[in-house]
């Protein structure tokens, strides 16, 4: 969500050009968050899927949504 909120401000205040420039710093603090650390931590443990689903499912991911809630696949665009 930080980082999200950072590029959508930066880029309505200042351009593309600082977003490009705060972005990988704004990366780099929050890679090295206490949460972030576990998480990584529990990736190597568990393997990726287990600490992604935990928190991605705080936002209501449409992957752990019962099946008639997710999207349909038919409608992806393929190029």
């Amino acid at each position: 969500m930080t980082m999200t909120m950072m590029v959508n401000k930066a880029d309505k205040n200042m351009g593309l050009a600082s977003t490009q420039t705060l972005g990988p710093i704004v990366d780099r603090l929050m890679r090295n968050t206490p949460e972030a650390l576990d998480l990584i931590q529990r990736a190597e443990v568990e393997g990726v899927r287990s600490p992604i689903t935990e928190r991605d499912g705080l936002f209501g991911d449409y992957s752990q949504a019962p099946a008639d809630e997710q999207p349909d696949p038919s409608n992806v665009i393929i190029p």
